[in-house]
């Protein structure tokens, strides 16, 4: 009997969709390490606590109930108004790519995604040889039932 969901496993479903509807867009499943690409997408450690509910049987089930911050970043633009564009593309990319059928598997009770802060443009500073760049943060909040445990 399943005591807790899949936490690592989820997580790596959404690297593999997004990778696969991101083409060009660094995925990673953690904040990586070197940066291969000028955008990018990775997630923070899942967070979350387990609440009972009533299935309506002799045991009551519980609800696995967490979320993962993730984070998109873009970097190596001339001007603010493309930076923050372009990162604003890739949150609605991902929105649609994680929310579309049931690409991340059908155990879930409730998905949703959050929308954070676009950090906003940053860099320059008036220096023309630094880019400029844009972060738009949000959470993924999932919620798993499971029965009897």
């Amino acid at each position: 009997m399943t005591t807790y969901s899949d936490r690592p496993a989820v997580r790596a479903r959404m690297v593999e969709v997004l990778a696969d509807a991101l083409p060009g867009v660094q995925v990673s499943y953690a904040y990586p390490q070197a940066a291969t690409k000028n955008e990018a997408v990775w997630f923070g450690p899942p967070d979350g606590r387990m609440e009972t509910v009533d299935f309506g049987g002799p045991r009551p089930g519980r609800d696995d109930r967490w979320t993962i911050q993730a984070v998109v970043a873009c970097t190596g633009f001339t001007d603010e108004q493309s930076a923050d564009a372009r990162c604003q593309e890739i949150l609605t990319a991902v929105t649609e790519a994680l929310f579309a059928g049931d690409r991340l598997g059908t155990d879930w009770k409730h998905v949703a995604l959050y929308p954070g802060e676009l950090d906003g443009p940053s860099g320059g500073r008036g220096n023309p040889h630094e880019p400029v760049f844009s972060v738009a943060e949000f959470t993924i909040e999932i919620v798993v039932p499971l029965r009897g445990a």
